[in-house]
Parts: C-alpha cells; structure tokens; sequence
C-alpha cells in the first residue's frame, strides 16, 4: 500500500493520502513516506459504518480497498450507496471480484488474468506484473551492479514478517542436511519472536538475522534466495537474485507456478503438503542448477522496473 501511495504521490504530489491501517498497528510500518496521513481504526468500526473511512477528507476521494479484509460485497454496496461519487478499486489476488461494485480492480502480479472481467471493468484495472510496484527505497541505482563471480556464495532465507508456522525453521533444517561450501543467511522478519533464532542449532554455515536494518543490502548482494510467494519474491525479481519460491498459503499457489512456468525462478512446492524430504530434494535441485537460475533471474530483473 505505501508502494501504491508513493507512485500516486509521483503522478498528483498535491493528491491527499490516508493511510489506514484497519485492526492493526501502525507502529508495524517502519519505513513510511513522511507525506502520508498514518492512522489506525479498528475493524469493526469500519465494516459497521464505511464512510469511517474518510475521516474529514473532503473533495474527490478514491478508495483502494484490501479485499482480504474487506470481502464482503454488501459492504461495498453501502459504500457506493452512502458515498456515490467516490471511486472504489479493491485489490483483488485471488481473482473474485468480477462482480463487485467497484471501478476497477488491483490484479498485480505474474499470475494475474483479465479471463472474467468486463471490459469497463478492465480499462480501470491494473493488471499484471508491470503494475506491481516496489518500495522506493529499492532502487537498484543505490546498488553497484556485480557480476555474480563476485557476489560470492550466500543465500538468503527469508518467509515473512511473521512466519508464526515457522516454515523458517523447516528449510533451515533441510539446507543443514545437504552439504556445500554455500553459506546462508536466515532472516527473520519485525513482529517474528527474536527468541526462535537461538532456539535453532544448525552449522556455521549459518548467519541469523532478526529484522535486519540492511535487509536490501542482504537482498541484492545474495547469491540465490529462497523465499515466499508474496511481495518479497517481486524484489529478489526486481534485484535479479536467482530466486526459489515456496507457497507459503493457497493465495501463493498460483504466483509461486507462474514464475515457475514463465521461467523467472523455481518453484519449491506448497509446504504444507511436502515432507522434510520433499524440501531438501527440491533445495538441492535449485543450488546445484544455479547458472540456469541466474539466466532466470536476468530475464525477472527485465521484468521488474519498480516503478509500480
């Protein structure tokens, strides 16, 4: 959302954003743009009265409406029935908003299709892997371009800000089975418990980080990545770090495929369903094919300008 608002802020600097953070904290947004209005409302608040929303904004407003929380189409009835000139956009991952009364939808991502939209519909529609945006403070002019001979051999691990499943801990155990001179960096995100990473012995091969304050830096000087289908995969792509994806959740499913069958990484499997057995074998195929996956990642890199 804050990537969204700053390409905004880019098109119309006079534009007004709020961003609100709806049942969360908005102490979890580290590196915000100084410009947005950052408040916090509770969830019930909002589904119980929509216009909560607005606050004392006034004027042409646009709405860009999570529809993991918000799915709920009587919900965005009311709103286009208490405020009918606002225009609504919702994000829209899994593809189920085709019949939702908003504007147009954000469908962004290497999976994403315009298969059941109307043709109103998709003319205000952001679709596909050119619209996702990258955090600003991701600018591959920050980062000297290196030949990967000069990078070095570490890979780097990362599976959310959270990971209260500890999928972390699972492909530790598995990357300390296969031996190689790789070394890893195992990166658990800001609201992960710091304890976990002492509670793990593996060898020393092994660096843990816990939300670490250079995280692009450990991104784009990495050697291969493993990590979720989410947002962080689009920045690996957008650095052009050979990449190795695990569908953390169903919503992961199809992007983790996508990137897979259009050729930008290699995708490790839907963890829920694979053993400890199934996560090695798919490791040790990644790292032993890692000149295939730099081709891979060159072609990703292309893909990804970060303009949003």
């Amino acid at each position: 959302c804050v990537s969204i608002a700053d390409a905004l802020l880019i098109q119309q600097p006079d534009a007004l954003i709020r961003f609100i953070a709806v049942g969360a904290s908005t102490s979890l947004f580290v590196s915000v743009n100084p410009i947005l209005d950052l408040t916090s409302l509770p969830t019930d608040v909002v589904i119980d009265n929509p216009l909560s929303l607005m606050g004392n904004i006034r004027g042409k407003i646009v709405f860009i409406i999570d529809h993991y929380l918000l799915n709920n189409k009587e919900w965005l009835g009311r709103l286009r029935l208490l405020c009918p000139t606002a225009l609504v956009f919702s994000f829209d991952d899994n593809e189920e908003g085709s019949t939702w009364p908003v504007c147009g939808l954000l469908r962004i991502g290497v999976s994403s299709k315009k298969d059941d939209l109307s043709e109103e519909v998709i003319n205000n529609s952001a679709i596909g892997v050119e619209f996702f945006p990258i955090r600003s403070d991701a600018d591959t002019a920050k980062y000297k371009s290196r030949a990967y001979d000069e990078i070095g051999n570490r890979v780097i691990v990362t599976l959310g800000g959270n990971d209260q499943e500890k999928y972390t801990e699972r492909v530790v155990r598995a990357l300390a089975e296969i031996p190689n001179a790789l070394s890893f960096d195992i990166i658990f995100g800001p609201t992960a418990d710091p304890k976990r990473a002492k509670a793990i012995i593996p060898d020393e091969r092994f660096t843990f980080h816990n939300a670490p304050v250079n995280f692009l830096d450990l991104m784009s000087s990495a050697f291969l990545a493993i990590c979720g289908g989410g947002n962080t995969c689009y920045e690996f792509m957008h650095f052009g770090v050979p990449m190795s994806v695990l569908a953390l959740a169903k919503n992961q499913y199809c992007t983790c495929e996508a990137i897979q069958r259009k050729g930008y990484g290699h995708f490790l499997g839907y963890i829920e369903k694979m053993s400890a057995q199934d996560i090695t074998k798919q490791i040790k195929i990644f790292i032993s094919n890692s000149i295939k996956y730099r081709a891979m990642a060159e072609k990703s890199r292309r893909l990804i300008d970060g303009k949003g």
